[in-house]
């Protein structure tokens, strides 16, 4: 599958492709991580929790619906370009793409590079399909 050209990913191998897009990690240290996302037009992402990892995102290009979940109400709004979004830890979260888009996800804690599962919780019931 193409991707649209991205002058942040055009010299970098993505980390993980499928048919929702690409995941790139631009930037890992032992503080935070800088990564790449792209989502193709209805992709959905996340429906997870972090529990010791606070998420800020960028969005890039495109609109994405981002759902997060704080007690039993989950607030849901559509983002686009230059917004950007942040997720506490312990918030459960979800990305549904309007059309193409691509976020800049910066992450401090323990979800980064090769640990990203080691603080990645699925949500036994999704808040976004």
């Amino acid at each position: 599958m193409d991707y649209p050209y991205s002058k942040y990913t055009n010299y970098m191998k993505p980390n993980f492709t499928d048919g929702r897009g690409t995941i790139t990690d631009l930037l890992v240290n032992d503080e935070y991580s800088v990564t790449h996302i792209t989502f193709q037009p209805g992709a959905v992402r996340g429906n997870h929790v972090h529990n010791e990892t606070r998420q800020t995102d960028l969005i890039l290009k495109g609109k994405l619906i981002v759902s997060i979940k704080e007690g039993k109400t989950v607030q849901e709004k559509i983002l686009g370009e230059n917004e950007v979004v942040v997720i506490p830890a312990g918030s459960p979260h979800a990305y549904k793409a309007v059309d193409y888009s691509e976020i800049l996800s910066i992450c401090k804690g323990k979800r980064k590079g090769e640990d990203y599962e080691t603080d990645v919780i699925r949500l036994d019931t999704p808040i976004l399909k």
